[in-house]
């Protein structure tokens, strides 16, 4: 599997994608690679690195600054 590292905002992620499934491992966080999210689309193919960086600032806008955690 295909992993990519992509640092938005001073986070950094590591991208996993399976055909519409794509995993991000918060690997820069607070957490240190045990925290991170997945998303499914509808159609397969790969994702473009806007695409992956749209998504990753999505999580990081819910993350709650005290705890490290989704709000």
């Amino acid at each position: 599997m295909d992993v990519k590292v992509i640092t938005v905002d001073g986070e950094t992620f590591e991208v996993r994608e399976r055909g519409r499934e794509c995993d991000f491992l918060w690997v820069g966080g607070r957490h240190q690679g045990d925290y991170g999210f997945g998303s499914t689309r509808n159609e397969d193919g790969p994702r473009s690195m806007a695409d992956h960086r749209k998504s990753i600032r999505a999580f990081l806008d819910g993350v709650d600054p005290v705890t490290g955690y989704l709000e």
